[in-house]
């Protein structure tokens, strides 16, 4: 890779609205494990972020460890679905990863995967390259790996796997000013179809 190896705690950072209907069981059961396997296949050890990690740090605030977590991750991998930018910390995390695509004049820092909806997303996330086949694939329960379309499922996610593959060893050096950006207090106002978030 790079000297940004050093530096950076986690290969991909997979960011999910935790209000999203299946999301979550889908996310925990099938595509993390998936994505980090078919990963591994690519580059040996691969390090993927998933908020369920934060149990291990039990006493540290969680808001803190998102921060740092994304601050040391490479890519940011959004599962989208309609709920995904109406919660506040996904589009906090998003907001964080494009500014830092602004920062560096890289945009191809993020790896969307469309779960569901796809169609009220805004503009600017509509524009960019989305992996809407895995809306095709978004069965949430754990026997879906033994129905028929999971090996179809499977090579989707080796698809994605080959392309973060590439870019993990293209993204820039790691540097102590990215972005760590939060939501805005509660009642706060958004305004524009991708709300920017201050630091």
């Amino acid at each position: 890779m790079n000297g940004a190896a050093v530096e950076y705690e986690f290969d991909v950072f997979v960011s999910y609205s935790r209000s999203a209907g299946n999301v979550c069981e889908w996310v925990w059961n099938h595509f993390y494990p998936a994505l980090k396997r078919c990963l591994e296949d690519e580059i040996g050890k691969a390090d993927i972020f998933i908020d369920r990690q934060l149990d291990e740090h039990i006493g540290k605030p969680w808001p803190d460890q998102l921060a740092h977590s994304l601050g040391r991750s490479k890519l940011l991998v959004p599962v989208l679905s309609a709920p995904y930018f109406r919660s506040p910390w996904c589009t906090a995390e998003w907001a964080t990863m494009e500014k830092r695509e602004e920062q560096v004049n890289d945009s191809g820092l993020i790896f969307p995967v469309v779960f569901a909806d796809g169609t009220s997303f805004p503009a600017a996330v509509q524009q960019r390259q989305l992996h809407k086949e895995f809306k095709n694939y978004n069965v949430p329960y754990p026997k879906y790996v033994e129905s028929a379309a999971y090996p179809h499922f499977h090579q989707e996610v080796q698809r994605l796997a080959e392309l973060i593959a590439v870019r993990l060893g293209e993204v820039p050096e790691w540097r102590a000013d990215w972005p760590a950006l939060r939501p805005p207090p509660p009642g706060t106002p958004v305004r524009g179809r991708l709300p920017r978030f201050g630091a």
